[in-house]
């Protein structure tokens, strides 16, 4: 059975049609408009492994000497986290909340850190630092494990700070 020139043709434009149609999807690695959030947390003897949200959705569990971040849009996010190993989300009053202003392009660090170096607290602490701090610490830390990534967002690639 031939092939008419006219299907050949309609099939041609629908080709062309679907890859105009891709090519005209942003890309998921493309951040120029979008801001950074890296977590990171220095080696503590605890064992806990807080579960992290970014605004009410759960993206890794932070363990010990590790580092990751989050590509996210402009604007306030409201970071979160929990101890509950079976990721049933409670919020009580005791839960720590931190909102973050994140601007386009830029770099925002939050160490995640315990009152004390046991761990025996019920939540863990977002505290914001300064790139100049954070660069000396983030030499202390390895990338994320992968199995606990729960957010396709998060990426594992060292920031690239401005020179001082």
């Amino acid at each position: 059975m031939a092939c008419r020139p006219s299907s050949i043709v309609n099939s041609m434009k629908l080709t062309g049609a679907l890859l105009g149609a891709l090519l005209s999807l942003p890309c998921v690695a493309q951040t120029a408009h979008q801001g950074t959030i890296y977590f990171f947390r220095r080696h503590y003897a605890a064992l806990t492994k807080p579960s992290v949200y970014v605004d009410g959705v759960r993206v890794a569990r932070m363990q010990s000497a590790s580092f990751f971040s989050i590509n996210v849009d402009p604007g306030v996010h409201r970071l979160s986290q929990d101890l509950n190993f079976q990721s049933n989300r409670s919020v009580n009053s005791e839960e720590e909340v931190t909102d973050v202003d994140v601007p386009a392009g830029g770099i925002i660090c939050i160490e995640v850190t315990f009152a004390d170096a046991r761990g025996l607290l019920k939540h863990a602490r977002f505290t914001p630092t300064p790139p100049s701090i954070a660069r000396d610490r983030l030499q202390e830390v390895h990338p994320l494990d992968a199995r606990w990534i729960f957010d396709r967002r998060v990426r594992l690639e060292p920031p690239e700070f401005q020179p001082n």
